[in-house]
């Protein structure tokens, strides 16, 4: 399925290859022509001492896409600051309705979220107009995914869901915060962290 735009939104804390090489294959595997990346503020579904400063994960972000990616797809990416600049909690469903066009949209989320999809605000809504497009974890199972789906389309049938064949790196950004936090070296994480988001980590002297 193709579909002209995606959202891709979360806390990006911090953007890790995991998230890059999703994009990286959305973008050329043309499954949609252009992505906005919108990093949140706060999740409601997270606490908020979790984060690094808003404005730090946005920089940090944006010094990665350019890093990672080409002109020709780095021209697909829309990087978006709507949701930081809230300065609160933000609801997806209030960002989509601000984002609203005549442009069919979609939404990227990890499998991970599927657990707790049915807690999002308006979730009736979202499903209704837009369709959740699902990239697998590789600490999650085809099997559990497909039995989540299952379940949500039990409740909301109304919803479409396309999982993509793609895993990315196994990558997490609560272990690498975790890893930080121990002082182990780059050299552990390169991996998973661009050495230029490394360095701003250690510039801002994040999750220490």
């Amino acid at each position: 399925m193709i579909i002209p735009r995606l959202i891709y939104g979360g806390s990006f804390n911090p953007v890790h290859k995991g998230h890059l090489a999703t994009i990286e294959y959305i973008l050329k595997e043309q499954i949609c022509y252009e992505i906005f990346i919108i990093p949140t503020y706060q999740s409601p579904l997270k606490e908020k001492n979790q984060y690094a400063p808003a404005e730090i994960r946005f920089e940090i972000l944006q010094i990665a896409l350019r890093s990672y990616f080409n002109d020709d797809l780095y021209n697909k990416i829309k990087l978006l600051d709507i949701e930081i600049k809230e300065k609160t909690i933000n609801y997806t469903a209030n960002t989509l309705r601000k984002l609203q066009d005549n442009i069919k949209t979609g939404l990227l989320l990890g499998a991970d979220s599927l657990e707790t999809l049915h807690l999002w605000k308006e979730i009736e809504w979202i499903l209704t107009y837009y369709p959740i497009f699902i990239i697998q974890r590789a600490s999650q199972s085809l099997k559990k995914t497909k039995k989540q789906i299952q379940q949500l389309k039990s409740f909301f049938p109304m919803g479409e869901f396309i999982i993509l064949e793609f895993t990315p790196p196994n990558c997490s950004s609560s272990d690498i915060r975790k890893k930080i936090q121990e002082s182990i070296n780059y050299e552990s994480l390169k991996d998973c962290l661009l050495p230029e988001v490394y360095s701003l980590i250690k510039k801002y002297k994040l999750y220490l």
